[in-house]
C-alpha cells in the first residue's frame, strides 16, 4: 500500500505551516513543499487565450510561461490541421435511451443564431464553455466563455438571465466594458447577494497593454437587465499575468470576495484576493493569500461561510511524473477576509494531468476543486464541501527497457499500423512535418493503458499524442479518447480501457521539427490496496467543519471502473442536502468517448452518498464537431441551489458545436399527516397519509409508517414502501389502520410519517400525528365514524389541496369542487377509502382560474362543504 503522507523519496506531506507562514499571515504564506519543476503549472483555457492575445501585441515574451503558450498553439494548430475545425459533417452520436429516472429537461441558455460555421469566422472560435450560474427565487444569471462574440471583436464571455427559474433565457451577448476600457475574456463567475438580489459576475479582460481580472454587478429589474457598475479590478503588473479568478458573495456582510492566480515574472503561482463592500469599494489592498516559488498553484474556490469565515481552497500542482503527489489545500478566515490562519491540507491527490475528458483537444487536463459551505439551518450549517477529480497512482506502473514496435514507414494511417503487446517501448522517428506514425493493441475491458515518453533526440519538438478507439477509422467519425503530447518532462496518457478491442495510437508530428527519434514506454496499471482511483480519473468528495481536520475522501461516481469522468461541482441546497454533478462518459460501452451529466445527493453532511442520476436528455459527441478550436470542453462548469431547486450549468454539443445548457431539478417529497385525533377505547379505524412528489420530475420515493404505542395493525398497499410518482404533485395514498385498546383511556400513540429520496442517503423527513384515547373530537375536527370535512389546505392555494376527511362506512362518496355558480368543476370518489379519517390530495385545482369555489363531501343524501380560495 502506498502512503499518501509521504512521497517516496521520504519527505513530509502534508505540507506542514513554517514559521515564516504564521509571520506573514494575511500577506500570504510560502509554499512549504518540495521541489517540483516549474512546468506544473496549467493556464486555464481562458487565459491561455489571453496569454497568446498578449504575446501577439508584443507583450509578456519573456514570461516563465511564453514558451509552453507558444507550444501549447503550435500543438493545438496541429490539432486542428490532423482533426479538423468541426466544418465537416461527421457521424452523429447514437440515440441512447434515457434511463430512469431522468431529470428535469435540459433548457439552451445562449442564442444559437449568427455565426454558425468555423469558416465564417475566419481565427475564431465558436465554443461556449466553463459556465457558472447563479440564483435567487425566480432570477437567474449565467455567465460563459462565448467565443463566438470573437467574431465581432467583442468580449469573449457571454452573459445570459432567466426570470421564470431558467424556463426561458435572454442572451446578454458580451458583457459591458469596464472602467478602464477593458472587455472581459472568459473564466467566468457568476455570484448573487441573496439579501438583495445583486448579480455579480467575474471574468478575466483585456485592453490595450491590460490584462487583468474584472467584475460587473447588476440586477434584474422586471424583465431587464440592469448593469449597476463594472470595473478592472486588478492588473498583472510588470511582466505578472493573471489567471483562473474564482468569487465569493457573502450575504451576511454584502462583502464580495475575489481571488486569482498570479503567475509572476519572477516564476511565482500565488493566490490573490482584492475584498469588496457590496458596491464594490475596495476593502482594503490587494492581498496575497499563497506565495507558491514552484509555479504550481491555481484553481483558487473561494466560498463564504454563514458567520462570515471566508474559505480559499486551490490545487498545488506537481509535474505528472513527480514522485510527490498534488496537493489540495485551503485557508481559512475568520475576519471577513482580513487575515487568514494556517495553510491546510484537505487531500493528497493523483492528478492525470496528461488530457481532458474524451474529446478534450486542449492535450492536458486539470484538477480544479470546487467547493460549496452549507449554509442552511440544519445541523451541518458552516460544513465545508469540497470535491475534485482523481486518477489511479499510475506513477508506479511497471515499465520495462525492452522494445515492443518500432515504426516502419510509411505507417501514416490506421490499415498500416505497427502492431505492439503492451509492456515494453515504443520507438520512431517522425521524419517531416506532417508525418503521422500509427501503432495499433488489443487490451480488455478494464485495463488501464500508461505511456511514459521517455525521449525526444530534438530537445523540445514536441508532438501530440492521441489514443482513438478501433471501432470507427472514418476521419470524421474518429472517437478521440485521449489527447495528450510526447514532452519527456511532462508528456504520457493514462486511460482505462471501456470494452475489449483494438485501440490505435497516434503519434502526431504536423508541425514538428524533423528528423525527430522517439521512445515510448508503455505497460498496464492496476491499482493496488490503498489507492482511491479506479482508473483515469474518478469524482471523489471531502468535508470539513473547521477547514482543519478533514473526513476521508469519498468517491462520488458509480459507474464502472472503465469510463472517465471529470469536472465535478458541489452545492449545498437550502434544506442543508449537498449535490454535486459532472462529466459522465459511462453511456457509451464501447469506446467510452460520448458523455452526459450526472448528479449525487447527500442527505446527512456529506458521509454517505446516492445512487447517481442523469441530467442531460441527450448523449454528447465531443471528438470532431464544430468548436474551431482546441478548448472545446473547458476547464469546469459549475451547478448552484436555492431552496429545494438544484440549478445544473454545463457546456454540451448536441448542437453540433459547444453550448449552454441548465437543467433546473426541484427535489422535494412531502409527506402529509392527518391532524391529532382523539378515538374511543377499543376503536378500529383508518387514517389516511399522503406521499407527494412535488418535484419537477419522475423519481421513486419511500415510506415508512411506525407508533410509539403498538396501535399500529398495517396499511395499504403497506407500512414501508417505495413508488415511483411523477412530479408536479403525484401523490400515494398510505391507508393505515389502527386497533386503539380497550383499556387505553388517558393513553396516547404518536404515528410518524416518514418519507425520503432514496437517492439521497441519510436524509428522512418526518410528520406526525398523534392519537388519543378517549371522547370524540368536534364536529370541525373529523372524528372516527362520522361525516364530516375538514379545512382544506393551503389558503388560498394555487396548486394542490390536502383535506380531511371523516367516512362513517365504504359506501358511495364523493368530494366535489363547485364554483360560486354551483358549476361542478370536477368529483372524485372517496367511498372506497373506507370509514375513518383520511387526508386527500386533490392535484385537480392545479390550473383552475382564480377565484373562490366550494368544496363538497357528499355521501348517502348528506353533504358537507367548506370555502376555498384559488389564486395563479
Amino acid at each position: 500500500m502506498r502512503d499518501r503522507l509521504r512521497s517516496s523519496r521520504g519527505l513530509p506531506r502534508p505540507l506542514l505551516v513554517s514559521g515564516l507562514t504564521l509571520l506573514l499571515g494575511a500577506c500570504g504564506a510560502l509554499a512549504p513543499r518540495p521541489a517540483a519543476a516549474a512546468g506544473a503549472a496549467r493556464l486555464s483555457n481562458a487565459g491561455q487565450r489571453l496569454f497568446e492575445a498578449s504575446l501577439a501585441e508584443g507583450r509578456l515574451g519573456h514570461h516563465p510561461l511564453a514558451a509552453w503558450v507558444r507550444e501549447r498553439q503550435r500543438l493545438e494548430a496541429a490539432d486542428l490541421t490532423v482533426l479538423g475545425s468541426g466544418d465537416t459533417p461527421r457521424a452523429p452520436a447514437p440515440d441512447h435511451t434515457l434511463t430512469a429516472p431522468n431529470l428535469a429537461y435540459d433548457i439552451l441558455v445562449n442564442d444559437k443564431s449568427g455565426i454558425t460555421s468555423c469558416g465564417a469566422c475566419p481565427n475564431g472560435f465558436l465554443g461556449q464553455a466553463e459556465t457558472s450560474i447563479a440564483a435567487h427565487g425566480r432570477l437567474v444569471v449565467a455567465s460563459w466563455n462565448d467565443n463566438k462574440a470573437r467574431c465581432q471583436g467583442l468580449g469573449t464571455q457571454g452573459m445570459g438571465y432567466s426570470v421564470d427559474r431558467g424556463g426561458t433565457w435572454f442572451d446578454l451577448g458580451s458583457l459591458p466594458v469596464t472602467d478602464a476600457g477593458t472587455r472581459f475574456r472568459g473564466d467566468p463567475v457568476a455570484m448573487v447577494n441573496a439579501n438583495t438580489d445583486e448579480f455579480y459576475v467575474v471574468g478575466l479582460d483585456q485592453g490595450p497593454g491590460v490584462t487583468g481580472v474584472a467584475i460587473t454587478r447588476g440586477h434584474i429589474d422586471g424583465a431587464s437587465w440592469v448593469t449597476d457598475a463594472t470595473h478592472h479590478v486588478a492588473t498583472g503588473l510588470d511582466n505578472d499575468f493573471l489567471d483562473k479568478p474564482w468569487m465569493a458573495v457573502d450575504s451576511l456582510s454584502g462583502n464580495v470576495y475575489v481571488t486569482w492566480t498570479n503567475f509572476t515574472g519572477t516564476g511565482e503561482a500565488n493566490i490573490e484576493m482584492q475584498r469588496f463592500d457590496a458596491v464594490l469599494n475596495p476593502l482594503g489592498p490587494r492581498q496575497v493569500v499563497y506565495v507558491d516559488p514552484l509555479q504550481g498553484s491555481q484553481g483558487s474556490y473561494t466560498v463564504a461561510g454563514p458567520a462570515g469565515e471566508v474559505y480559499v481552497p486551490w490545487t498545488s500542482y506537481v509535474e505528472s511524473w513527480s514522485p510527490l503527489f498534488t496537493q489540495l489545500l485551503v485557508r481559512r478566515s475568520d475576519d471577513f477576509g482580513a487575515t487568514f490562519g494556517p495553510v491546510q491540507t484537505i487531500a493528497a491527490v493523483d492528478d492525470n494531468a496528461f488530457s481532458g475528458g474524451p474529446g478534450s483537444r486542449r492535450g492536458f487536463g486539470t484538477v480544479n476543486v470546487a467547493a460549496a459551505v452549507d449554509r442552511s439551518v440544519g445541523p451541518h450549517r458552516g460544513r465545508l464541501h469540497v470535491v475534485w477529480d482523481e486518477c489511479l497512482h499510475y506513477k508506479d506502473a511497471p515499465f520495462t527497457a525492452s522494445t515492443a514496435a518500432v515504426s516502419l514507414e510509411k505507417d501514416d494511417f490506421f490499415a498500416s499500423a505497427n502492431p505492439f503487446t503492451v509492456g515494453g517501448k515504443l520507438r520512431g522517428t517522425i521524419d517531416f512535418t506532417n508525418d503521422i506514425d500509427y501503432f495499433k493493441f488489443t487490451g480488455a475491458a478494464g485495463q488501464t493503458f500508461v505511456l511514459h515518453s521517455d525521449s525526444l533526440s530534438l530537445f523540445g519538438a514536441n508532438f501530440n499524442l492521441r489514443l482513438l478507439c478501433g471501432t470507427d477509422t472514418i476521419p470524421n467519425n474518429w472517437r478521440v479518447l485521449v489527447g495528450s503530447q510526447a514532452d519527456p518532462r511532462a508528456g504520457g496518457m493514462v486511460f482505462t480501457l471501456p470494452s475489449t478491442g483494438t485501440y490505435y495510437l497516434q503519434c502526431d508530428g504536423t508541425g514538428a521539427a524533423g528528423p525527430n527519434s522517439y521512445a515510448l514506454s508503455t505497460a498496464w496499471d492496476t491499482p493496488t490496496p490503498g489507492e482511491r482511483g479506479r482508473d483515469e480519473r474518478d469524482q471523489f468528495a471531502a468535508y470539513s467543519d473547521d477547514g482543519t481536520t478533514w473526513s476521508t475522501p469519498v468517491r462520488l461516481n458509480d459507474d464502472p471502473p472503465r469510463f472517465d469522468g471529470c469536472f465535478p461541482s458541489v452545492t449545498v441546497d437550502g434544506t442543508g442536502r449537498v449535490h454535486a454533478f459532472s462529466f459522465s462518459w459511462r453511456n457509451d460501452p464501447v469506446c467510452g468517448a460520448l458523455s452526459d451529466q450526472y448528479l449525487t445527493s447527500s442527505g446527512d453532511g456529506g458521509a454517505t452518498w446516492g445512487a447517481n442520476r442523469r441530467v442531460t436528455d441527450v448523449t454528447d459527441f465531443w471528438s470532431i464537431f464544430a468548436s474551431c478550436t482546441a478548448a472545446n470542453h473547458g476547464d469546469y462548469e459549475q451547478l448552484t441551489s436555492d431552496g429545494d431547486d438544484v440549478l445544473m450549468c454545463f457546456p454540451d454539443s448536441r448542437l453540433g458545436d459547444p453550448d449552454v445548457f441548465v437543467d433546473v431539478s426541484r427535489l422535494r417529497a412531502d409527506g402529509s399527516c392527518v391532524a391529532a385525533t382523539t378515538l374511543p377505547a377499543g376503536t378500529q379505524t383508518h387514517l389516511t397519509f399522503s406521499l407527494a412528489n412535488d418535484g419537477n420530475f419522475a423519481t421513486p420515493l419511500s415510506w415508512a409508517l411506525t407508533d410509539d404505542g403498538g396501535w399500529l395493525t398495517g396499511a395499504q398497499p403497506a407500512l414501508a414502501g417505495t413508488v415511483s410518482l411523477p412530479g408536479g404533485g403525484g401523490s400515494q395514498p398510505v391507508v393505515a389502520s389502527f386497533h386503539v385498546p380497550p383499556d387505553c383511556a388517558g393513553d396516547s400513540s404518536v404515528i410518524h410519517f416518514v418519507v425520503a429520496d432514496p437517492f439521497i442517503p441519510g436524509r428522512y423527513d418526518t410528520c406526525q400525528t398523534v392519537v388519543h384515547c378517549g371522547a370524540p373530537t368536534a364536529v370541525d375536527e373529523p372524528g372516527d365514524r362520522r361525516l364530516a370535512l375538514g379545512t382544506p389546505r393551503p389558503i388560498p392555494t394555487s396548486g394542490a389541496v390536502d383535506v380531511e376527511v371523516s367516512l362513517p362506512d365504504g359506501a358511495a362518496a364523493a368530494l366535489e369542487v363547485v364554483d360560486v355558480g354551483g358549476r361542478l368543476l370536477f368529483s372524485r370518489p372517496v367511498g372506497d377509502l373506507g370509514p375513518g379519517r383520511h387526508l386527500v390530495r386533490l392535484e385537480e385545482t392545479r390550473g383552475a382560474p382564480a377565484g373562490v369555489y366550494w368544496l363538497r363531501l357528499r355521501h348517502a343524501g348528506q353533504a358537507t362543504v367548506r370555502r376555498m380560495m384559488i389564486v395563479e
